[in-house]
């Protein structure tokens, strides 16, 4: 079986089918899906990236992701990379990132108002903390000779080592049973699923040596994230891109399509950006964007025609 993980831009394609050739995409995945061929497990996000839209187009959404998921979402990223590195600690951790959640109860639409008031302050905030980072004097101050000392990978390293070194310190606070505080949202939700899982002082200890050895980089979807990372960072720091509030959740739902899924069918920006980080790799995961819907119908019919033989 094929996994694939669509962002919010291939589902509303899907649910509200702008052209005929997104009729044929979503025709073929519901045959893959009754074929036991392909399945499509929801990603966390699209929740909250439907909540501005009116009612009959969430329902749309949600109808779309029920019948091409069979009700599987991917586990949210933090428990994620909390079962994968517990698993490096623990025998018999169960690392599989899917799950069926329980049903809860619809929300008004005073409800979702207000949820969309909430998403449109932190995106506010969220752009206004990150750009720019460096001011118009200092871009300019940048000479060719030392973009060639920043490549994309040596990016993708700074960003690694500064995330790993926060969460060296949340862990030995964890350990101290010291207050965690939420300057760092995914760190602290990382920590708070080692706590549900009762992770031991030494399980923690080692834990940390891991990271100093390495072995946290191994993890899927941390290498995805820092190999994203380094192409947003150079992209800001060298061409001027400004990072939006929706970089995070890309990057996110990425992170998540390189930790487990076959494909992954996105917008064009992350598609490029997957490419140009060398995470695409055409044996085991492949990305399309939106626009490439020729491969993508090339993509399904070969995996329903593999699964039928």
């Amino acid at each position: 079986m094929k996994l694939i993980a669509l962002d919010q831009n291939a589902i509303s394609n899907l649910a509200f089918l702008p052209s005929p050739i997104w009729s044929e995409i979503y025709d073929l995945l519901r045959v893959g899906v009754s074929k036991e061929a392909i399945l499509c497990p929801t990603p966390t996000e699209t929740i909250s990236e439907s909540v501005h839209l009116s009612r009959p187009k969430r329902d749309g959404i949600e109808c779309v992701c029920a019948e091409l998921s069979h009700g599987y979402f991917f586990r949210f990223p933090w428990q994620i990379i909390a079962l994968e590195a517990l698993a490096k600690v623990r025998p018999g951790i169960d690392t599989f990132p899917l799950w069926i959640p329980p049903r809860i109860h619809t929300p008004s639409e005073a409800e979702n108002e207000a949820s969309s008031r909430t998403i449109r302050l932190e995106k506010t905030k969220f752009e206004d903390a990150v750009n720019p980072i460096l001011s118009e004097e200092e871009k300019s101050a940048i000479s060719v000779g030392d973009r060639k000392e920043f490549p994309k990978s040596r990016l993708a390293y700074m960003s690694a080592v500064g995330w790993l070194r926060v969460v060296r310190g949340y862990l030995n606070k964890l350990r101290n049973d010291q207050m965690l505080g939420d300057e760092q949202f995914i760190i602290q939700q990382i920590c708070g699923t080692l706590v549900e899982l009762r992770i031991t002082d030494k399980e923690i200890a080692g834990l940390l040596r891991n990271i100093q050895r390495g072995e946290w980089l191994k993890i899927p979807m941390l290498a995805c994230w820092f190999a994203l990372d380094g192409v947003f960072l150079y992209d800001q720091l060298h061409r001027g891109r400004r990072f939006e509030y929706n970089d995070e959740w890309d990057k996110y739902r990425a992170g998540d399509a390189f930790h487990c899924a076959h494909c992954f069918i996105t917008d064009r920006g992350m598609a490029s950006a997957i490419r140009q980080a060398g995470l695409r790799n055409s044996d085991n995961f492949e990305v399309f964007s939106i626009q490439e819907t020729k491969g993508i119908v090339a993509y399904l019919k070969a995996a329903i025609d593999s699964a039928v033989r």
